[in-house]
């Protein structure tokens, strides 16, 4: 009886607690079934989506409107998309009320098995809580309200309900939410006409859209989905034989995605910035566009739409309109490295493939910079005499593209023709690791390997870090990262971003400008005067053949703007000889420039850091003197007509087994290679009159002449003149 009394009084207390406790957990939560039309109704209407700004503050580039998401019942919606979802997401869907305690042990044993999260044991009931009522905070509390939420939504609704609600509101990535919204973006077609390999990859995108994105990441999308395929197999919907036959079709993508996004100005460029504010907060994409957010963005709208006109009418001029056949563009301005024009892709509609970020291509002669900038550094002078001669290092003998020779040169003259062989004798003698080193501080963050080829461009880069690391020796030796937002309101108007400032000094600035000197020569005299501009606006720049021409590139700037375009077939098949960085890439680059140019360029000639401080300070011209400004421009010459280079590129470069002959640089004393930034090289106009190696001065005392690209000739430009009676210079890439 005692006993009777105890333990009735303990069922008492435990009831009564749980009571208390079930009281306490949902005394806050919603109602489910009155809440679902209201969060319909936020989610087909979403009035604080998050859009971004251009840099003008007032044009939209990007806003994603209504969401149009149009209920779609389960009869309308092809069944292998109902069986792959459910066999991925929740396989006893149809057996719990829930919360599956089974699926949870089992996601438990997966993850301590795997040493890592490799499965979640949440049903597609709570899944749905989760995205109509709460947030994705990682919280026990959290959860509790998930579990509690999804046990309440099993007894309102049916388990139809419940799975027409999940296909019509998850998030598919790619501002699609439901199933027919994912139909239409991706494939083109209704959800009842999705086939088995289609709904697999719808089926597998709910767990992490941003990732899983065909039109992003494809290869990514097709694992997922032939995952999805396999536990279509666990659950014997279909055959071992019949998952390998579909785990090798293609993804069968016919995207759509004109539907959702109402505003997509520049989809490349906000490709970019969605990605940037998604890290930096933490939010899924779905998340991004609920936040609210106002984003305040680099891009010059003008300068977007000549970039994206110059890529179209270079397609169309050219032929390359088969979709491997790919040209990427981007500009930014030098001092602060604000992004103002960014093509990754000649077609955003047809492939979402960033280029400019993600394609790691061989640079071919542009890379030929860094070593012309650390000769520079090192004492050398553009009007250092070298010779173009037969050299072998190890079993390699680099060659020039016509597979002559030209004899002697100044350093100014080989590269303006993109002269291989010289290039490489320059790299052996200021020291491979060095030029290495300069080219990391410029701003290149790709592995360099340590060889001579890799001046030749035996590494890969990405576009964009080439761009950057030109932009420093452009920017008077001042590295400025590209960033692509200015500062982020939340929807209070309270500023949770702001850019900062990320500017240093790597490069000694007389060296940078009188690289920039040297790159002028490139587009006046050069491979790529196919660049220079009519608007009387100076050009600097280089060119870039890799081998066999499966790159071509053209990097130039203004006194303001620069611009690279790369040139090229996605899957690295070579492509027609006549196709060189001093071709297509150059005309693009024109093209772009000579419209993005009216809205930036006031400036008809390249300032030095000098005369740029004195011009700040006084509020005078920034044109100088040319015979004051130690940045003068190049003695006018016979040009040869272009031929392209094509350089030479050693898969695997051995130690040389001999140093070859270049002549000293004008009062340089030997450094064994190694270099000091506080060593200062030696004047620029101050040559020993004995030297060897150093063209006599012909000064004269008449009147500068004019040039093109809106500079004057002097008499200092004789320094550059090639030796009297050396060998034509072959103009190459």
């Amino acid at each position: 009886m005692r006993l009777g009394v105890i333990l009735t009084v303990i069922t008492a207390v435990v009831i009564g607690g749980a009571g208390l406790g079930w009281y306490l957990l949902t005394k806050d939560l919603p109602s489910v079934r009155s809440l679902i039309n209201q969060r319909q109704s936020v989610i087909m209407h979403q009035q604080n989506s998050s859009k971004v700004l251009a840099s003008d503050d007032k044009t939209i580039i990007l806003e994603n409107g209504q969401y149009l998401v149009h209920p779609t019942q389960v009869k309308d919606v092809s069944p292998d998309f109902i069986k792959a979802l459910v066999a991925t997401e929740d396989r006893r869907f149809y057996l719990h009320k829930g919360v599956d305690p089974i699926a949870i042990f089992r996601a438990l044993g997966r993850n301590v098995k795997g040493k890592g999260l490799q499965e979640g044991g949440s049903t597609l009931t709570q899944q749905l809580t989760r995205q109509l009522f709460l947030s994705n905070e990682r919280s026990l509390q959290r959860k509790i309200k998930e579990i509690l939420l999804a046990l309440q939504m099993e007894q309102e609704l049916s388990k139809q309900e419940i799975l027409e609600l999940y296909m019509n509101y998850v998030y598919f990535g790619q501002g699609a939410y439901g199933i027919e919204a994912a139909s239409e973006v991706f494939f083109n077609k209704k959800p009842k006409d999705l086939t088995l390999v289609q709904a697999a990859l719808l089926a597998g995108l709910p767990q992490a859209p941003s990732n899983y994105n065909p039109l992003v990441n494809p290869e990514l999308a097709k694992r997922r989905r032939n995952e999805v395929l396999q536990n279509l197999v666990e659950v014997s919907s279909i055959t071992s034989a019949e998952c390998q036959a579909l785990q090798q079709k293609p993804l069968d993508l016919h995207p759509n995605l004109t539907r959702l996004s109402i505003r997509n100005k520049a989809p490349y460029f906000n490709q970019v910035v969605m990605q940037q504010v998604m890290d930096w907060f933490g939010l899924t994409e779905q998340e991004f566009w609920q936040s609210g957010f106002k984003v305040h963005a680099t891009l010059n709208p003008m300068a977007n739409d000549a970039a994206r006109a110059a890529i179209d009418q270079s397609t169309k001029d050219y032929k390359r309109t088969e979709a491997n056949q790919q040209l990427a563009l981007m500009a930014m301005n030098h001092e602060t490295g604000a992004v103002v024009a960014y093509e990754g892709g000649k077609n955003y509609q047809a492939s979402q493939y960033d280029r400019l970020q993600k394609a790691q291509r061989s640079p071919g002669s542009t890379f030929k910079v860094f070593t012309y900038t650390e000769a520079l550094r090192q004492g050398f002078s553009p009007y250092q005499v070298v010779v173009d001669e037969p050299v072998t290092f190890g079993t390699w003998k680099p060659e020039n593209f016509d597979k002559k020779h030209h004899g002697a040169m100044t350093l100014a003259r080989a590269l303006s023709s993109s002269n291989n062989v010289i290039a490489v004798k320059l790299m052996e003698s200021v020291g491979v690791e060095n030029v290495i080193n300069l080219a990391k501080e410029l701003g290149i963050t790709s592995p360099l390997q340590p060889n001579l080829s890799t001046t030749l461009g035996g590494s890969g880069v990405f576009p964009l870090e080439l761009v950057q690391a030109f932009n420093t020796i452009a920017n008077h030796g001042v590295r400025v990262k590209p960033y692509f937002i200015e500062y982020i309101e939340d929807e209070t108007g309270e500023i949770v971003y702001q850019n900062a400032a990320d500017a240093v000094t790597v490069l000694d600035p007389p060296i940078a400008d009188k690289m920039t000197t040297m790159l002028q020569r490139v587009v006046d005299h050069g491979t790529g005067m196919a660049a220079l501009l009519n608007n009387g606006i100076p050009v600097a720049g280089k060119t870039g053949t890799s081998d066999k021409n499966r790159d071509a590139w053209f990097v130039g700037y203004t006194p303001t703007l620069i611009a690279g375009v790369w040139v090229g077939n996605d899957d690295n098949t070579p492509m027609p000889a006549s196709i060189t960085g001093g071709s297509i890439p150059a005309v693009t680059w024109k093209n772009f420039m000579s419209k993005a140019s009216l809205a930036f360029e006031k400036k008809t000639r390249f300032e030095t850091l000098a005369s740029k401080q004195e011009s700040k300070t006084t509020g005078s011209s920034t044109t100088a003197s040319p015979t004051e400004n130690p940045n003068v421009v190049i003695q006018e010459e016979p040009v040869l007509q272009e031929t392209p280079t094509e350089p030479e590129v050693a898969p695997d470069n051995p130690v040389p087994d001999r140093v070859p002959t270049i002549p000293p640089p004008v009062n340089l004393t030997p450094r064994n290679n190694t270099r000091s930034p506080e060593e200062e090289a030696p004047s620029y106009y101050s040559p020993s009159d004995n030297s060897p190696s150093a063209p006599s001065p012909r000064r004269s005392t008449a009147a500068p002449t004019p040039s093109r690209g809106g500079r004057t000739t002097t008499a200092e430009d004789e320094l550059y003149a090639p030796t009297p009676g050396s060998a034509p210079v072959y103009e190459g890439n």
